[in-house]
């Protein structure tokens, strides 16, 4: 596939050409940006089954909940001032930790998550059910979407479209905010491949 940033062709191999789960790390020769090329030109990660780091035991849900409360806070109460019970969606919502919080500080959350496992623990443990597989499923516009750690996840062929299709899901004027690893961290050029951010199948798509 071409550079997701500028669509150029031309890449160089980076972590001195190591292979890692059957994918070699590439860098555009004309942008920088770094994707995860299969070797056998075969790419898939399964995440039905994905999250177990996240399932937590009752207090330590809890905790999780009022922790993330406790720093998104300011952004909550600035999309509660810029609309009444505003709707606001997670992508990759995992154990439903931020869908909760978001609820408890008055906001309309609803989540989107590929994992049957962690979909199941967020709606029977957590407490949170408005979780969906895809974003089509729910039909409504956002005042703000938040990802998490999840855009280093997209597929690179696909990855446009999907963060296309999630801007068309926004209100007029509605907010798109997300992190993502900094593939020059100073961890990461320690530690180089060794960085558990270097994750291929699971994390293809790599930010600086």
């Amino acid at each position: 596939p071409p550079c997701l940033v500028c669509e150029e062709r031309k890449f160089q191999e980076v972590c001195e050409g190591r292979i890692i789960a059957n994918h070699a790390l590439k860098c555009c020769k004309n942008c920088g940006m770094v994707q995860a090329f299969a070797v056998d030109g075969v790419s898939s990660f399964d995440y039905a089954d994905y999250g177990d780091y996240l399932l937590l035991s009752g207090t330590e849900i809890q905790r999780r909940v009022r922790s993330v409360s406790l720093t998104m806070r300011p952004i909550f109460k600035m999309l509660g001032k810029r609309c009444s019970e505003a709707k606001v969606l997670d992508v990759g919502s995992g154990a439903g930790y931020f869908c909760k919080a978001a609820e408890g500080n008055g906001l309309n959350a609803f989540g989107v998550e590929l994992s049957d496992k962690l979909t199941k623990f967020c709606k029977e443990k957590v407490g949170f059910q408005k979780v969906f597989k895809q974003i089509e499923e729910i039909d409504t516009q956002f005042d703000a979407i938040f990802m998490s750690d999840v855009i280093e996840h997209l597929p690179p062929d696909k990855s446009r479209q999907i963060m296309s299709n999630l801007v068309d899901h926004l209100k007029p004027n509605g907010l798109l905010i997300g992190n993502t690893p900094n593939f020059r961290s100073a961890n990461i050029l320690i530690c180089k491949d060794k960085d558990p951010v270097v994750a291929p199948p699971s994390h293809m798509c790599y930010f600086s």
